[in-house]
């Protein structure tokens, strides 16, 4: 029998994306590609992914008697775990453009010396998560850092950086599934393991909703080097708790007030003294629940939008530098993205981005409809600021440049077991038209990493994405230590 016409194209591409000769057959694992994309062909068509569409079309496929196809075959048929993480993958290529290589999922368990060639290396770290969607987008550039750290500092592989969800943990402490980097072939590799796999440290990312309560449970339950323990990003989840004690370190941040849904009073003397506010809980992640308030009506219209239990503040809205988009000509809110690393005695911004707003109105961040996030050095033939009724033109200098980083730098000093911390700010102006940037929160679990470039010799300028190398000289010092005090 002929192969469908959906079989067919979607093997195209998959050795289009996998970057093979277009007659070359699909090993086993790039068979999962393949069938990614006829499953996004499905999808399109019914607009939905559902588990029966990929019975469909595992009855549709031409199975060829080759090792490969029947080990999938199998897979499909027996592993619970390869159908879901097939049908995990179509619904994330719905969620956004591919920022990281292809994810080729093993049908197999991998044996020991399949799992050495893969892995050369001596240090199993693992970049654990709980929210599959776009996890390899915050992986991939944090294994590139790593591979790059190990060949400036040894020229071979120390740090083995493993993409591990928090269900392929055995009581052990033990893995038996891991996603890894091939770099030979550039491209993401998961699979199940033969011998389960122990590992050394660990770093906390994509854990979704109940982020706060997944760290806090498995960071006292792994007694290894984490890049960004809990106890430490207890302090920085806390809003805050972090604004006061930036405020009491003489960091400038907004005026703010913590709030009670009740508390009508304090609400409407804090809006009288600072004019437009923005008000978010304490505790929430990805622009949820942030709004700018202009009275004390738009606070009670909020109020009852948001649970009675959850803790609310109040910032003086001092975001007063925008972004003008030349090609629609709108004005959109516009914050700052700075990863700091730490190596254990000093910290460094290393990379960065900012963050839009849909427009002046809606706060910036590419959790909220119409948000995006862009390089810092395509800001600078956009940004605008408000003088005497008329919109003027802003470039930013290095002056601006260096204090922005220095307060990054100097704010992340207040987690100091964080190796990684993301710090947010925003853009003021004086009435001399002379721009400033104030702390706004910090991120333990910091995401858009895929989209962060880095900043090379303390300058803005696009040179190349990544995260940065000073955590992976952080952790490396935290081993040695380690290492020396069991001699």
């Amino acid at each position: 029998m002929d192969k469908t016409e959906q079989q067919q194209r979607a093997e195209r591409r998959a050795r289009l994306t996998l970057g093979l000769a277009p007659s070359a057959p699909l090993a086993a694992e790039e068979i999962s590609v393949a069938l990614k994309y006829a499953l996004i062909d499905e999808c399109e068509a019914s607009s939905a992914y559902s588990p029966g569409q990929l019975d469909g079309l595992c009855a549709q496929w031409e199975w060829s008697n080759t090792t490969a196809e029947a080990s999938v075959y199998r897979a499909l048929k027996h592993c619970p775990t390869y159908r879901k993480r097939l049908g995990e993958l179509v619904v994330e290529a719905h969620m956004s453009q591919p920022l990281a290589p292809e994810l080729c999922i093993a049908p197999r368990p991998l044996a020991a010396s399949q799992l050495r060639a893969l892995l050369p290396g001596l240090h199993n770290h693992a970049v654990l998560f709980a929210a599959t969607p776009l996890f390899t987008h915050e992986f991939y550039p944090l294994a590139v850092d790593a591979f790059s750290y190990d060949s400036e500092r040894q020229g071979s592989a120390f740090f083995n950086v493993l993409g591990i969800h928090l269900d392929w943990i055995e009581t052990t402490g033990y893995v038996h599934r891991v996603i890894a980097l091939d770099f030979e072939s550039n491209r993401l590799v998961e699979a199940a393991l033969q011998h389960p796999l122990p590992i050394h440290s660990v770093h906390f990312i994509c854990l979704g909703t109940n982020e706060r309560t997944l760290h806090q449970r498995w960071s006292a339950s792994l007694s290894m080097p984490q890049v960004n323990p809990a106890a430490t990003a207890t302090l920085s989840d806390d809003k805050c708790a972090t604004a006061r004690a930036w405020s009491a370190m003489g960091l400038e941040i907004p005026p703010l007030l913590t709030v009670e849904s009740c508390d009508t009073g304090a609400v409407a003397r804090f809006i009288a003294a600072h004019g437009e506010v923005v008000i978010k809980p304490n505790f929430a992640t990805e622009g949820r629940d942030i709004a700018y308030l202009q009275d004390l009506e738009d606070f009670e219209t909020y109020s009852r939008t948001i649970p009675p239990e959850q803790n609310t503040l109040l910032q003086a809205r001092r975001d007063r530098v925008f972004f003008k988009d030349m090609q629609t000509q709108v004005v959109r809110t516009l914050a700052l993205r700075l990863n700091v690393g730490s190596d254990g005695v000093h910290r460094r911004v290393d990379s960065g981005y900012a963050q839009l707003g849909a427009h002046a109105r809606a706060p910036a961040s590419r959790g909220i409809d119409g948000g995006t996030i862009v390089a810092l050095a395509a800001l600078q033939d956009g940004l605008v600021y408000q003088s005497g009724g008329h919109w003027q033109s802003l470039r930013l200098g290095e002056d601006f440049w260096c204090e922005a980083f220095a307060r990054a730098e100097r704010g992340a000093a207040l987690f100091a077991e964080l190796l990684l911390v993301g710090i947010d700010l925003i853009i003021d102006i004086d009435e001399n038209g002379q721009p400033s940037a104030l702390l706004i929160e910090a991120n333990p679990r910091p995401a858009g990493l895929s989209h962060a470039h880095l900043l090379l010799d303390d300058q803005v300028r696009e040179d190349q994405a990544g995260v940065g190398e000073t955590m992976w000289k952080g952790l490396y010092a935290q081993l040695e230590q380690a290492t020396a005090l069991a001699v």
